[in-house]
């Protein structure tokens, strides 16, 4: 019988750790190094797709280090992993307000860039929050191969039903 409660206990232990509690799932820390092995966090091998300023006009191709430093930095991926079918063709993406973490790391990306990517957690439907239709609150952890560092962030500036 002793056996069958610590196996009991060690599964309870388990369960506190990976089920979601107040409709946030418990993560493991974005900042450990390297890339990530776990089976329960879903990530990906992708490169890339595109790095700039996050309040960049539309159609604007070039920036200035100054542009990047006031407005923070967006990274869109050639993968479209957290979006669901609810948002067919629409890629995942970290963006950061100016002065963050990982800010630094996040500028010096160039297209092509070997990643990988993981989804850490989506938003929780409310009263307020429809996540079918609305694309905002995804969060994400990235490690670059190339640099051997991580950063995490939200796929926008605002959470889902504008939070």
């Amino acid at each position: 019988m002793t056996k069958f409660i610590r196996h009991a206990a060690a599964l309870v232990a388990l369960a506190m750790i990976v089920s979601p509690v107040a409709g946030k799932t418990q993560t493991p820390d974005p900042g450990l190094r390297g890339p990530w092995h776990y089976l329960s966090v879903a990530c990906v091998d992708t490169t890339v797709y595109r790095v700039e300023p996050r309040l960049a006009a539309r159609g604007q191709r070039t920036f200035t280090k100054a542009e990047f430093k006031n407005e923070g930095v967006e990274v869109t991926f050639n993968s479209y992993l957290g979006m669901g079918a609810a948002f067919p063709g629409m890629r995942a993406m970290v963006t950061h307000y100016e002065f963050e973490d990982g800010d630094g790391l996040m500028t010096e990306e160039r297209p092509g860039d070997k990643v990988q990517l993981c989804f850490l957690d989506g938003p929780t439907p409310n009263a307020t929050c429809n996540p079918d239709r609305d694309p905002r609150g995804r969060e994400y952890r990235v490690f670059d191969y190339k640099r051997h560092a991580s950063y995490d962030g939200w796929n926008e500036e605002h959470g889902c039903g504008g939070v």
